[in-house]
């Protein structure tokens, strides 16, 4: 017998807070993981420590299954077992090492429509195959058009992007001496008299020292990884 809840926890018939290990009376259900199948035993979400239960019907647990709890007298009894509600489509993430049953890793693979009706419905806009998602390392999700991706892992700054400063040249000089060759000079000596001549005149481009790398940087902040799914 399985049960389906959403987002129910059963509250006892009193105002006082509920201390550890003590589950709702009054026919209220709360909900437990399995522990110990034998004796059998819960640790309930309210709780520290494991509880004697006794399973319900034929229900048979396992060690790890998330199950509905109810106080009846003075005997914790598992109903049944909790499945939440998932709907074809909807994207969940957990610390599993593979993909639980009914969901599909979301890696951006494709698969055939009719293997999946429920979930191609869905996601699918024609053709004979769909897409899921693509949701790795770097891979944000936020508001927008599902499906639509958007932004980037990295950046490369650009120049209108590079915030606004100044750079210092070397102090260096120019000198250009102008004027007739002194009488007695030897030539190419270098000295030169008042006497007008043509001077010449030219430019000079200085180039500062150049630093940095120029490689794009990780946007990224500090994460954890998880294991995204879709529900097929």
């Amino acid at each position: 017998m399985d049960f389906l809840v959403i987002g129910f926890r059963g509250i006892p018939h009193s105002s006082q807070p509920v201390p550890p290990r003590v589950f709702p009376k009054g026919g209220l259900m709360d909900l437990a993981t399995v522990t110990v199948v034998s004796p059998l035993s819960v640790r309930g979400d309210l709780s520290t420590t494991d509880d004697p239960a006794t399973a319900l019907g034929s229900y048979s647990p396992a060690v790890g299954d998330r199950v509905l709890v109810e106080l009846v007298g003075k005997q914790l009894v598992v109903m049944g077992g909790f499945t939440p509600l998932r709907v074809p489509g909807e994207v969940f993430y957990g610390y599993w090492s593979s993909a639980p049953a009914g969901a599909l890793d979301c890696d951006g693979a494709s698969y055939v429509r009719t293997l999946y009706p429920a979930l191609s419905a869905e996601i699918a806009t024609g053709g004979t195959t769909f897409t899921v998602p693509l949701i790795v390392q770097g891979v944000y999700i936020t508001g927008g058009t599902p499906g639509a991706a958007s932004g980037s892992a990295t950046h490369l700054l650009t120049v209108p992007e590079m915030p606004s400063h100044t750079h210092t040249q070397d102090p260096h000089q120019h000198q250009q001496l102008m004027g007739g060759a002194l009488s007695g000079a030897a030539a190419g000596s270098g000295r030169y008299g008042s006497a007008a001549t043509t001077g010449n005149t030219w430019a000079e481009t200085a180039i500062n020292n150049n630093t940095g790398g120029g490689l794009a940087f990780a946007l990224a902040p500090k994460s954890i990884g998880m294991r995204f799914v879709i529900k097929t």
